[in-house]
Parts: structure tokens; C-alpha cells; sequence
């Protein structure tokens, strides 16, 4: 990169589970700069928010630009390298958060079974387990009772959380939910 003005750059992921990129430009005082920098870092921990990759950079405004999608662009190939048959992910479509665990992954678009507090949100659906509550990452005691219902969603919106259900869970849910995906 060309000098330019200083910024810090990053992708963080929101509390929806989106990937966004930032940058803050430093305004010539420095000290003033990590102030702004420290603010920044305890309003997004506050708000739900966790920062993936921060750096501090010089640049004009359109390299800097060109920096934050190219940051934004190995963050999504990431992310969807780390998803498989029997992940569990957050699905993110701007309508709410959902745990789920993939049993079908497709090019476009997976077969997946939601968790929700919604016992009416498929004819499909059922309460899950004790055990699927820990595969799921969710504590032991939930607020709410949770069931699994099975849909089939683009993959655009699916993000990984690095758990997973082992692959005799993955098969005995499709046992039980497959005629969904099929019919």
C-alpha cells in the first residue's frame, strides 16, 4: 500500500452471526487514535459483537476498501470450509439466529434442522434431547423448551460454530427426518 492516512481495519461478526468489516481512520493524534481504537473494541464486545482480525494499516481510502473485502472474502471462504455433514452452525438470514445441524450439505442449498423454542414451526418438528441440547452447545438448563425442525435453507447464510454431532447422531437423524428433504 501507497502512504496514505492511518486506519485500523477488521472483520468482526456480529451478534446475528454476520461477517462485517470496519475500519477507523486516525485523524493525526495518535494518542487520541487508541482511545477511539479502545472505545471501539468495548462498545462491540458489549453490543455481542466478536472481533475475527484487526490490524492497523496506511492506505488511501479505495486500497483500504480493497483491503476490507479482500479481508471479508477469506473470512467467508473460512467459514464455509468448516462446515460438513454433521456441523453445528448459526443460520443468519436477517430474520433471526437459529442453531442448526446439517445432514445434507449441497452446493446452493442444505438440508438442516433448526432449533427453535417454536413447537408449531413444521408438522415435523419434536422436542430435542438432553443430549442433543449439549451437542448443540446449549446448557444444560434452557429457558425455554427447544425442538428440531427440519428445513431446507441456502447455504449463503450458514456459519460455523466448530461443534458438531458425531456420525451415528447424524444418520439416526436422518433416519428420522430424510422422507422430509426427499418429499
Amino acid at each position: 500500500m501507497s502512504c496514505g492516512d492511518q486506519y485500523l481495519c477488521g472483520i468482526y461478526r456480529s451478534a446475528r452471526g454476520a461477517l462485517v468489516p470496519f475500519s477507523l481512520r486516525n485523524r493525526g493524534d495518535t494518542p487520541v487514535f487508541h482511545r477511539r481504537v479502545a472505545a471501539l473494541r468495548k462498545t462491540f464486545a458489549k453490543d455481542g459483537n466478536i472481533i475475527l482480525e484487526e490490524r492497523i494499516v496506511e492506505g488511501k481510502p479505495a486500497e483500504i476498501q480493497n483491503l476490507l473485502k479482500d479481508l471479508l472474502n477469506a473470512h467467508e471462504r473460512k467459514q464455509h470450509l468448516a462446515i460438513h455433514v454433521g456441523s453445528v452452525i448459526e443460520y443468519c438470514d436477517g430474520a433471526g439466529v437459529h442453531a442448526a445441524v446439517i445432514l445434507r450439505l449441497g452446493i446452493e442449498r442444505s438440508f438442516m434442522l433448526f432449533a427453535t423454542s417454536n413447537p408449531d414451526w413444521s408438522p415435523w418438528s419434536r422436542k430435542i434431547t438432553k443430549e442433543e441440547y449439549a451437542l448443540l452447545g446449549y446448557p444444560e438448563k434452557a429457558a425455554k423448551p427447544t425442538y428440531f425442525a427440519p428445513v431446507i435453507r441456502d447455504n449463503e447464510f450458514m456459519h460455523a460454530t466448530h461443534k458438531e454431532f458425531p456420525k451415528h447422531r447424524v444418520d439416526a437423524l436422518l433416519e428420522e427426518f430424510g422422507s422430509f428433504a426427499e418429499g
